[in-house]
C-alpha cells in the first residue's frame, strides 16, 4: 500500500509519469561562484571621503582552494587601484570593504569592480558612485 501511495506521488510531479522515480541531481563536478549583489554607499560623497563596499556572492562545488577576489576602483575605464579582498569561505557569504577617496580625487562616477575566482569560475559585477 505504501508503494502504490509513494508512485502516485512521484505520478503527481511535473515530468514523471506512469510512478517512474524523479531522477536523482548530479553531483556539481567544477566550481562555482556567483555574485549576487554589490552596493556602494553613499551614492555620491566629496573627496576625502569613505564609500562602503558590500557584496553578496555564493560558492560552492567539489573542495578545492577557496575563492579568491579582487576589488578594482575604475574611472574612464582605467583601473586607479586594485587591491586583493580577503575572502576565503564557501557558501553564501557577505562582505564589505570600506574605501577611502583621495581629497583630491576628480569629481564625477567612478565604479567599483569585484572579480572573484574559484577553481575555473569567474564572476564580476559593478557598482557605481559619484564624487561631487
Amino acid at each position: 500500500m505504501a508503494r502504490k501511495q509513494q508512485a502516485a506521488s512521484y505520478n503527481a510531479q511535473p515530468g514523471v509519469a506512469n510512478g517512474a522515480m524523479p531522477p536523482l541531481p548530479q553531483p556539481i563536478q567544477q566550481p562555482i561562484v556567483n555574485i549576487e549583489s554589490i552596493a556602494v554607499t553613499p551614492n555620491a560623497i566629496t573627496g576625502g571621503s569613505e564609500v562602503t563596499i558590500k557584496a553578496t556572492y555564493v560558492a560552492y562545488g567539489p573542495r578545492v582552494e577557496p575563492p579568491t577576489g579582487t576589488l578594482q576602483l575604475m574611472r574612464d575605464n582605467q583601473v586607479l587601484a586594485s587591491s586583493p579582498l580577503e575572502i576565503g569561505s564557501t557558501g553564501r557569504v557577505e562582505i564589505s570593504k570600506t574605501l577611502s577617496i583621495p581629497a583630491d580625487a576628480a569629481s564625477g562616477p567612478y565604479v567599483v569592480v569585484i572579480v572573484l575566482q574559484h577553481g575555473p569560475s569567474t564572476a564580476q559585477q559593478a557598482s557605481t558612485f559619484n564624487v561631487i
